[in-house]
């Protein structure tokens, strides 16, 4: 193994990295699922538009399409790095700000699909040199069980962080203080700002491992990653997946909320249950990997969700217990589909063009994860508008949306079975 991944200075970046990934952890947390569906409830919006923006995250994908040209001929890639994730930070941040200025009336929603979006916009835009910044101090041979460990921190203290916001949320609500419920959470991104910025700020220079200077041409990087046929397996089955996901889980928060009436309390203890789980079987699968592929961790992940869905499918007011399995089954299946749906990228796709592949691939992706969560938000008003009703059935929206995931995500488990897992692998 080379030795400078044994030095102080590669170590102490791979440290900074991991703060910086949870306190970015953290951040997303808060503008995810039932804290961003109560607060856009607060500013009046409706289900459907609600989990339309939640699944923002999916459509903000496609900027990465402008980090072809940025990898390319980007001098400082920290620098570059830090400002455009801090301001991403920020804009999240002023999301909860928003609806505690007086006197913006209707502005409010727009400012905060705004805020959410260009926030996510500024993320995604940095968001893959920014991973291959932090992974280029660590061991080819040791990405996985690195992906695992830098997950587990974030899972473990993610639990204590959303049981202790969930907890003080619910006592503000209760106290009828929703307002300085939005002012406390606010205060909070503030603090994780300052945690994100000074984590990065201690990650080392790294310029030429993770933007070599070499001036590729748009049709060099097509070539070079869409012209692979191997590569190209993996952004349909990616895309794929992406649909079915976003199909439901944007959907989801407000789910939990309005119909079956839990507290953020309530959800952030269901969703401990569901990181301790991720948390336990995240270096299993991370070893499982490197011995044997990324493919095969994710295959494991895909199975997993799609037992998820396939639960979703029966969660209603008398069966809310099952919403408990579902949350397990997505975070467990998630510590097999997150890390190796980036590290698989490096089997395929030579080492220079490693940015660009996993902007095309996302951008691919999230646009078609965006689409899918727009038609799911279109059924989910027309079953809504119906009395709850699909079919003759009595039904909740959000239960025929996950069997529309379950019966996709089982798609991808067969394409990534039949094709992905046969394809030779190349490491670097």
């Amino acid at each position: 193994m080379d030795e400078r991944f044994n030095s102080a200075e590669y170590k102490r970046s791979r440290v900074s990295y991991v703060i910086q990934c949870t306190a970015e952890y953290f951040v997303s947390i808060l503008v995810a699922d039932a804290f961003l569906a109560k607060l856009l409830k607060y500013i009046g919006l409706s289900d459907s538009v609600i989990g339309i923006i939640s699944s923002l995250v999916s459509f903000a994908f496609l900027v990465q399409l402008l980090s072809i040209p940025m990898a390319c001929s980007m001098k400082k890639v920290k620098l570059n790095v830090i400002v455009y994730d801090s301001l991403s930070v920020l804009l999240f941040l002023f999301t909860y700000v928003i609806p505690l200025i007086p006197g913006l009336g209707k502005a409010v929603g727009v400012l905060a699909f705004f805020c959410i979006s260009f926030g996510f916009f500024l993320k995604y835009l940095v968001l893959n040199i920014y991973f291959k910044w932090g992974n280029s101090f660590v061991s080819p041979d040791k990405r996985g069980s690195f992906s695992a460990t830098k997950e587990m921190v974030s899972l473990l203290t993610g639990i204590g962080f959303t049981l202790l916001m969930g907890f003080i949320t619910d006592r503000l609500e209760a106290a009828g203080k929703t307002r300085e419920c939005f002012v406390f959470i606010a205060a909070v991104m503030a603090v994780l700002a300052v945690i994100n910025l000074l984590a990065a700020l201690f990650i080392a220079n790294n310029d030429e491992s993770v933007a070599p200077r070499v001036d590729h041409s748009m049709a060099d990087v097509m070539k070079n990653t869409m012209g692979v046929p191997a590569f190209r397996s993996v952004v349909i089955m990616h895309t794929l997946f992406e649909i079915a996901r976003f199909f439901s889980i944007g959907f989801m928060g407000t789910f939990k909320t309005q119909e079956l009436l839990f507290t953020l309390g309530t959800i952030q203890v269901i969703n401990m249950l569901g990181n301790l789980a991720r948390f336990f079987l995240s270096r299993p699968f991370g070893r499982f990997s490197d011995r044997t592929s990324y493919a095969r961790g994710y295959i494991l992940g895909l199975l997993l969700y799609a037992m998820a869905f396939g639960v979703g499918i029966f969660v209603t007011g008398s069966t809310w217990w099952l919403i408990v399995v579902y949350t397990i089954g997505v975070n467990t299946a998630m510590a097999g589909i997150n890390a190796n749906s980036y590290n698989m990228t490096y089997s395929y796709v030579k080492d220079e063009y490693f940015v660009q592949a996993l902007a095309i691939k996302s951008s691919i992706g999230g646009v078609a994860g965006f689409l899918a969560s727009l038609l799911g938000g279109w059924i989910l008003s027309r079953i809504q508008n119906a009395g709850n009703r699909f079919l003759g059935m009595a039904v909740y929206g959000q239960q025929v949306l996950n069997g529309l995931s379950f019966v996709l995500c089982i798609l991808v488990l067969i394409y990534t079975i039949r094709v992905i897992d046969k394809q030779k692998v190349m490491k670097q």
